[in-house]
C-alpha cells in the first residue's frame, strides 16, 4: 500500500491548519511554530523521539548546507550596496515615489 493512513492525513491536515492560524492570526513566529508541528506531526505518525530527532537534525543541516553560498553573495551584495550609497538612494526613491504606503515607509524606512 502506498501513501499515508487517513489518520496520518486527518492529522496533516489539522498540522496544516494550526500552522496557518498561529502564524497569521496569533502572529507566532513561523520557524518556533513550524518546528513544535513538525515535531508533534512525527509523534503523533508513530516516529520516536529519537527519529525525529533524527528526521529534524538531517533535514535542517541539508537546508542550511545547499543555500550557504547564495546566502554568503547576497550578504557580500548588500554590504556593497551599503557602502556605496546605493541603499540610502533607493530609500530615497521610494519615499519619493510612493510606491509604499506612507505608514509602512516611514515606520520601515525611517
Amino acid at each position: 500500500m502506498y501513501g499515508m493512513p487517513l489518520s496520518q492525513a486527518l492529522a496533516f491536515a489539522l498540522s496544516v491548519a494550526v500552522l496557518l492560524i498561529a502564524t497569521e492570526w496569533r502572529r507566532f513566529n513561523p520557524f518556533l511554530v513550524i518546528v513544535v508541528i513538525a515535531s508533534a506531526f512525527g509523534l503523533i505518525a508513530g516516529f520516536t523521539t529519537a527519529q525525529v530527532a533524527g528526521v529534524f537534525g538531517s533535514g535542517f543541516s541539508a537546508m542550511i548546507y545547499s543555500p550557504g553560498l547564495v546566502i554568503v553573495a547576497a550578504a557580500i551584495i548588500a554590504g556593497l550596496a551599503e557602502g556605496t550609497g546605493a541603499s540610502d538612494r533607493l530609500k530615497v526613491l521610494f519615499k519619493r515615489r510612493r510606491w509604499l504606503s506612507p505608514r509602512w515607509a516611514t515606520s520601515f524606512w525611517a
